[in-house]
């Protein structure tokens, strides 16, 4: 249901409301001032599914600004959090009490769940860590069936995809080459959904989603080529299989989560004004299965919005 609620400054129907100042807004008077004026006031989307619950530092010394560049949830609900900065790869609760640190050689870059202890992390220098939490034991995959720049990973039943290209190198948990799949796609930010057995993933040049079978047949894209939307930036599964996808319009300085349903045919605004960084690399968004809650990392704070 649609709020019917004015806004404080211009009597136009509010879209947004200030949790620092407890203001309506509608959205020019959003944009246009209150924006510029009070620039670290939380402001929400009246009709937002998602709210603001809670937030955590991932600042873990002796690195004193950790910049995050992907983050995860293991099948047993803790956080995993790569810090492109400090080299390592960390473990929290969902309400940020520390657990693990893995001191990393390269920059780590994207990561996936192969089980509740073994992450899969790609890194800067083009290869694949393969980490066991518990025991902090690394091994380091150099694989020479990778060709490009790893763009995308995910893990299958133990099975590593990266994303290669217009291809998907698939290895095992060793890192011994298993088969190739063309694609017509870059598929950067990729996962896989075992209930419709369908890939998803962001094409890297148009930025929009795409979801392609098993023989790299396209079932859908989103959104279709002749709409005028937002941009894609990452996104992430909830329990139903639907994609909840953090999207920036390119007129906009804030983005939004969009969630966009399994067969792709429609969506709606669950969580806006979501500030990322400068560097549009050093923010990520991942769905917390057990709380079903959304959490988006920016910069060094993982922001925690649940329903």
């Amino acid at each position: 249901m649609f709020s019917l609620f004015r806004c404080n400054h211009c009597g136009k129907l509010s879209l947004y409301q200030c949790c620092d100042c407890n203001t309506d807004l509608c959205k020019d008077c959003f944009r246009q001032n209150h924006l510029s004026f009070y620039p670290h006031h939380f402001v929400k989307g009246i009709n937002d599914s998602f709210l603001l619950k809670d937030s955590f530092n991932v600042n873990v010394k002796p690195v004193n600004i950790a910049v995050t560049s992907d983050i995860k949830c293991l099948p047993n609900g803790d956080v995993i959090v790569a810090d492109v900065l400090g080299k390592r790869v960390m473990t929290f609760s969902v309400i940020g009490k520390q657990k693990h640190v893995i001191q990393l050689k390269y920059r780590p870059k994207i990561m996936n769940a192969v089980d509740n202890n073994t992450i899969a992390v790609s890194l800067y220098t083009n290869n694949v860590a393969i980490i066991n939490i518990e025991k902090k034991y690394i091994e380091y995959i150099n694989s020479t069936s990778i060709k490009s720049e790893i763009v995308s990973l995910t893990c299958i039943k133990k099975e590593i995809y990266v994303g290669d290209g217009f291809s998907i190198v698939v290895m095992d948990i060793l890192g011994h080459f298993q088969r190739r799949i063309e694609l017509k796609v870059r598929p950067y930010d990729m996962c896989f959904d075992v209930q419709s057995q369908l890939f998803y993933c962001i094409d890297e040049f148009s930025r929009k989603l795409i979801s392609f079978d098993c023989d790299a047949t396209i079932t859908f894209t989103f959104p279709e080529p002749d709409t005028n939307t937002n941009c894609i930036k990452r996104f992430t599964l909830d329990n139903d299989g639907n994609m909840l996808v953090l999207s920036k319009h390119v007129n906009d300085e804030l983005a939004c989560v969009i969630k966009v349903y399994s067969k792709g045919k429609a969506s709606d605004v669950v969580i806006s004004n979501v500030k990322l960084p400068q560097n549009l690399t050093n923010f990520s968004i991942c769905f917390h299965h057990s709380s079903k809650s959304v959490l988006i990392g920016v910069d060094a704070t993982v922001y925690v919005y649940t329903i």
